[in-house]
């Protein structure tokens, strides 16, 4: 109510007077008391009327509300018009309003919004006084707030299904703060009525159901709805046998399982009948024993809580306790021949069940599944025992039948090397003892006898003659002869960009240990990493791939160095490292700078910078707005050169007056000597003995090649030679069925067998100094893990082990070596070409486009071997499989986790078919050889008797330097390397080191551009 010059709006009153009524005073004496009838007052048309002439007749203001508060609501929000009727002579003061313990606010605006109302019971309390200071009687409105819905529950409901057409709902409604008003309920989807608990339902259909349950307050709040849901299920009975004898069983007990449901529900009692009897109350599971011999039935019928009786449900078996008759064994061979193979055929009856299959132990070995006849081939030389048993279709298994018989070697036929010489060389080449051809490989003497016209007589000589005759040639300690004719020539020098680990080492060793693998490890990662899977190509170094650049790889790069730069001017302490304690005063003066390139920027170049290239990087470095920034600008340069980034070498001297040969200055040797031996930047010693000229003779190289190949690193950068040149990296991650795996831990297996075949070559290269013949017939093994005792028969051992299978001799049968490329399975075309590619630098084809359609149809049940002749057995592809596949078959003996096997089992098509492991090949290490082996252990004996092998290991070890194959123009520095490894006393190491002793390493050839 507003006060305007003693004159008041007051909303019951139609019209305009001048004078009081009793009427107007005693409405206005009960205003205060309006709210306390059932009944509001209602806001109206406002007239005027005019108090000034009315005497004082009011003592107090008198409060009001002109909009209403009920007592209970759901709103949260009320709004609170206000109305307050002074003295005539008065005018209002204050008015103040007060919600439950909040603060008082003023109300003088005659309106209140109240708003955040929390549930439960509140108070507000008005005040008012007049400009005379006189006080209103307090109003109070107590008022409710429920806005909070009812909760309904559900403590009794039909189950999800029944075979009840009735059904007794029980629910419960409840609310905190107000009554519920009313509770209804929907059936099957129907419109909500009226509904008590409990609420039963009666003639309920058969199919799916639900009530949904709601609840209103006094407030009018409604509930959630809640529902129940069932399925009434009126169908017949339905009874099933879970389990049962097979159509054949020995046993004369025999087990029983059934179960049944009615609506979905459990039925509630069974019947079983016995081979036609009487059906007798029983209960799953059920047993019947004493059975006899012959056909069986059993019948089972079941009933639901009404007494509906289910269809019998029978099943049919045959006892039979009769083993199979003891098998009867025939053989294609004598008790006592030296036939190496054997067709044996068994059979074996049975009356009631069949013969169902037969197992086999060779030798006491483990029965497994066998099938009649059984080939056995390559049976070495001892007595045999071939034992057969059967079993029949009801699991019986027959007494064993055996077949004995022994493999006696054939006369020995010995060929007489010296002999077959006097009678067929000595005459032009002087007695064996003062021989002209010593040292000659049967190869190089079988060229001779084809292009030599006066030799043409000796082609009548078979080839394992020509090789006695080259093995009698061979000079005692001096290995086998050297294939590697010097022609004085020097191999070309390849243009190389340092490899993704050779940047890596030397973006590291530029900092001293100022940086972290951890602080670029981002920016490494998304440098691209050299391609160096080998197949089909004899190339299998990083160090072989493409020079160029990718825009990808220069912003790898160029991150790489913003990140090293940022790392190291980040502390001051690092800055100072590397660049000296000036580069920490306020000014870094040029001097500071020049010394700084002359340090840093020798090590980054690897070698000393120009005058012109320092004017550069102080110019850059002066381009900084402090010396952080302007340190790292010259980091970021200096390793985004192309001096930095590739192993330039364009400071040598002219050899003999020639344009194309030039001999190497001691920077770019020393970086030769490092990248060589550890794959990364030469360090201070080298980099000081290029400066004062340690470099320049074969002795100061020796010194510094030795000091290098003692440092812990130079373990590590040799690694990179040989995990290379034996594929270490292609150790897939098996992931094969348990029962193959049949013991192996897949997730540890990997990494295991790789990091044995690292610690078996450390210790085969490093100490014992292994030769080649050392490495691809040792014994050792490091079996430090229950996967690799596994394969190898061995217990765990923490140390070098010598294995005593002969099976087991040299590299090429360890666990890693193995797994190469196996995927858990033997693989023998993969193990071939790579024997033949990395093993024996035999180039190969690349398979032909159509080679899918040229692949012959194979028997799945084969053996691996069979499948694979038969397989590429085309006159295309047998170009090149006539050298893969038999080195791969060599290595079958072993699965594809490295376990020895002297047979597999073939499946497909839900059969098996077991064969005995044939793993004779010739290992073809010369084309015309005649000579056959047997095994894995064989094939690497020839192969540490071959100069072909030897040479290949030293022709890898110039491919991975040079990046490039090896060809006739290297042979002057090929044929020391292969010495060095091949005669008496050489090594491995040797061979390594002998590289850096050759002409060939300290010059460069160049090449026509391209």
């Amino acid at each position: 109510m507003t006060t305007t010059r003693g004159s008041y709006y007051v909303g019951i009153l139609k019209r305009k007077t001048r004078a009081y009524s009793i009427v107007t005073v005693l409405f206005i004496i009960m205003m205060p008391f309006q709210n306390c009838g059932p009944g509001y007052l209602k806001k109206t048309d406002l007239i005027q009327i005019d108090f000034s002439s009315i005497a004082d007749t009011l003592a107090a203001p008198v409060i009001s509300l002109t909009s209403e508060i009920p007592m209970l609501s759901n709103l949260r929000t009320l709004f609170v018009g206000l109305q307050v009727v002074t003295d005539a002579k008065a005018t209002i003061a204050t008015v103040t309003c007060k919600v439950d313990a909040q603060p008082v606010i003023d109300c003088k605006s005659l309106q209140l919004n109240l708003s955040n109302l929390t549930d439960g019971d509140h108070v507000l309390r008005i005040n008012a006084t007049d400009n005379k200071g006189t006080i209103a009687q307090e109003k109070i409105i107590n008022f409710r707030i429920d806005a909070t819905a009812p909760l309904v529950t559900i403590s009794q409901a039909p189950p999800a299904v029944t075979g009840s057409t009735s059904a007794t709902i029980v629910f419960q409604s409840t609310d905190a703060l107000s009554p519920i008003k009313s509770t209804m309920c929907s059936r099957d989807g129907g419109a909500y009525t009226a509904c008590t608990s409990p609420l039963v339902l009666t003639g309920i259909s058969a199919g799916a159901h639900t009530l949904r349950i709601l609840a209103v307050d006094s407030a009018n709040n409604n509930s959630l709805d809640v529902t129940a849901s069932w399925t009434v299920d009126l169908s017949a009975p339905i009874l099933m046998i879970s389990a049962a004898p097979s159509a054949f069983s020995n046993s004369k007990t025999a087990n029983f399982s059934f179960s049944g449901t009615s609506g979905g529900v459990a039925l509630a009692s069974y019947e079983c009948s016995q081979d036609g009897g009487a059906f007798a109350v029983c209960s799953s599971p059920a047993t019947v024993g004493n059975l006899a011999e012959g056909k069986h039935t059993f019948n089972v019928r079941g009933k639901n809580s009404v007494g509906a009786v289910s269809s019998p449900v029978q099943t049919s078996w045959t006892v039979d306790s009769v083993p199979p008759s003891m098998p009867v064994l025939t053989a294609d061979v004598a008790a006592s021949t030296t036939q190496t193979s054997a067709n044996i055929s068994f059979t074996s009856s049975d009356a009631t069940s069949m013969v169902k299959s037969f197992q086999c132990s060779m030798n006491s070995a483990t029965f497994v599944d066998c099938s009649s006849p059984k080939l056995f081939i390559n049976l070495p030389l001892a007595s045999h025992t071939l034992q057969v048993r059967a079993l029949d279709n009801a699991n019986n298994t027959s007494t064993v039948g055996a077949f004995n018989w022994q493999v006696v070697a054939p006369a020995p036929v010995v060929l007489n090397g010296p002999a077959l010489y006097a009678t067929n060389c000595a005459g032009c080449h002087n007695a064996l003892a003062d021989s002209t051809k010593f040292n000659r490989t049967a190869v190089q003497i079988k060229d001779a006898i084809a292009s030599v016209g006066r030799m043409a007589h000796l082609s009548t000589l078979s080839a394992a003659e020509v090789n006695a005759i080259a093995q009698a040639l061979v000079l005692k300690n001096d290995g086998l002869a050297n294939p590697f004719t010097c022609n004085n020539e020097v191999g070309i020098t390849v243009l190389r960009r340092l490899t993704k680990r050779e940047y890596t080492n030397t973006a590291l060793d530029l900092f001293s240990g100022n940086l972290a693998v951890a602080d670029i490890q981002q920016e490494i990662n998304s440098i691209e990493k050299e391609f160096t899977n080998a197949i089909p190509s004899i190339r299998l170094f990083d160090s072989t791939n493409p020079i160029s650049i990718s825009l990808p790889l220069l912003k790898a790069y160029f991150q790489t160095a913003i990140k090293a730069a940022d790392t190291i001017t980040a502390s001051s302490a690092k800055m100072t490292a590397i660049g000296g304690a000036c580069m920490a005063q306020a000014t870094v003066a040029d001097l500071c700078v020049t010394a700084f390139l002359d340090n840093f920027g020798l090590r980054a170049m690897r070698r000393p910078l120009t005058a012109l290239e320092k004017t550069n990087f102080l110019n850059l470095y002066r381009t900084g707005i402090s010396s952080a920034e302007s340190m790292a600008r010259v980091i970021q340069g200096l390793m985004m050169t192309s001096q930095f980034m590739y192993k330039m070498e364009i400071n040598g001297t002219a050899v003999n007056g020639r344009s194309d040969l030039f001999q190497l200055d001691g920077y770019e040797i020393a970086s030769r000597i490092s990248y060589a031996i550890l794959g990364s930047m030469p360090d201070q010693a080298l980099l000081n003995a290029a400066k004062t000229g340690g470099l320049t003779t074969a002795a100061g190289i020796q010194t510094q090649v030795d000091r290098i190949f003692g440092l812990a690193k130079a373990k590590t950068g040799i690694r990179d030679f040989y995990s290379q040149w034996l594929r270490l990296n292609y150790i897939p991650d098996i992931n094969v069925p348990a029962a193959a795996a049949n013991g192996i831990d897949l997730a540890t297996f990997k990494n295991e067998s790789q990091q044995e075949m690292l610690e078996l070559m450390d210790y085969l290269i490093w100490t014992q100094k292994s030769n080649y013949q050392g490495l691809m017939t040792t014994k050792v093994a490091f079996p430090r893990s229950a996967n690799l005792a596994k394969v190898y028969g061995t217990a765990t051992a923490t140390a070098a082990v010598q294995l005593a299978d002969p099976n087991r001799a040299g590299i090429m049968t360890r666990a890693g070596m193995l797994a190469v490329d196996s995927g858990g399975r033997s693989g023998p075309i993969k193990r071939g070409v790579h024997a033949r590619l990395h093993m024996l630098c035999d180039p190969l084809g690349a398979p032909p486009a159509n080679a899918e359609q040229l692949a012959s149809a194979v028997d799945p049940l084969a053996s691996t071997r069979d499948q694979v002749a038969t397989k590429t057995s085309a006159t295309q592809c047998m170009a090149c499989h006539s050298r893969i596949n038999p080195a791969g078959f060599a290595f079958e003996n072993f699965d594809g986790f490295g376990r020895f096997r002297t047979e597999e089992t073939v499946s497909a098509n839900g059969q098996m078919r077991t064969h005995l492991i044939n793993s004779t090949i010739n290992p073809l290490l010369t084309p015309d050889s005649t000579v056959t082996v047997t095994g894995a252990a064989a094939f690497q004996a020839e192969m540490a008797n071959s100069s072909t092998a030897q040479a290949c290991m030293v022709k890898q070890w110039m491919q991975y330097n040079t990046g490039r194959d090896a060809n006739a123009s290297d042979n002057c520095a090929l044929a020391p390397m292969y010495d060095a490894v091949n005669k008496t006393g050489g090594s491995v190491l040797e061979m390594l080191k002998s590289y850096t002793r050759t002409s060939h390493f300290t010059m460069k050839k160049l090449g026509p551009l391209q």
